[in-house]
């Protein structure tokens, strides 16, 4: 967690925010020594924010609000910056203890080629990538199928050939059948991601109809009015 809170600290989206930088650094040390649960507002304003004893909390929202601040900051941070960070920081409402989550890279041999990709271009391969996959799966089953079947028929083997159900002859046919076209139908359903939040409206699948959606407009006024964009990675590619 300390590489990467310093990386942060020293990106330009926290570069020009002393208050924030200083209250980062206190809310990870407090993390990182396991302190943050017990952490309270008034101890935050003294150790951070330099307050005198006297300070009081309910007067003075110092706190409160750049606590707020340093939330929404972190979330620029990672839709711009730390888009590509190995390390996820977040700070989830209600607590001062930071959320640290180690991202997982899902092509590691090939970072360079990846990261110049424009963000549709990324998706658009990575949608390419499932359906060959997908197709390539389906032929190697059909293949083995049809090659068991060849090998039950020329063997003789009756308890082989009794393991051909209808049922695997109705799931099958249409594949092993030689002049029958193959279509192979892959769901793609669009997702509106808000930062590190996913939410999918069951009504919407074009992203220009998106502005229509009450559940989404709703969703975003509750996380600030966060950039959103559309992700096609949630299901079932992603699976």
């Amino acid at each position: 967690m300390e590489a990467q809170v310093e990386r942060i600290l020293r990106s330009d989206t926290f570069r020009n925010s002393e208050s924030l930088r200083r209250l980062l650094r206190y809310l990870a040390d407090k993390t990182a020594t396991g302190e943050a649960y017990q952490l309270k507002e008034y101890a935050i304003g003294l150790d951070a924010f330099g307050k005198s004893p006297s300070y009081d909390p309910r007067q003075d929202s110092i706190v409160r609000l750049q606590v707020g601040r340093l939330r929404q900051r972190l979330n620029d941070y990672y839709s711009s910056e730390g888009k590509d960070d190995p390390v996820l920081i977040d700070l989830p409402k209600g607590h001062y203890r930071l959320n640290v989550e180690q991202r997982i890279s899902l092509i590691e041999a090939q970072p360079d080629a990846l990261s110049i990709m424009k963000p549709h271009q990324s998706m658009l391969f990575w949608r390419q990538l499932a359906i060959g996959l997908a197709l390539a799966l389906l032929t190697v089953g059909a293949v083995v199928i049809y090659q068991a079947t060849k090998t039950v028929s020329a063997a003789g083997d009756t308890r082989l050939r009794s393991l051909w159900t209808p049922e695997l002859e109705t799931l099958w046919g249409p594949f092993l059948a030689p002049k029958r076209p193959l279509i192979v139908s892959a769901g793609s359903p669009m997702f509106v991601r808000m930062g590190r939040t996913l939410v999918r409206d069951l009504s919407l699948n074009r992203w220009e109809d998106v502005p229509k959606s009450h559940s989404i407009t709703a969703t975003r006024a509750a996380l600030d009015h966060i950039d959103i964009f559309p992700d096609y990675h949630y299901a079932p590619f992603g699976e």
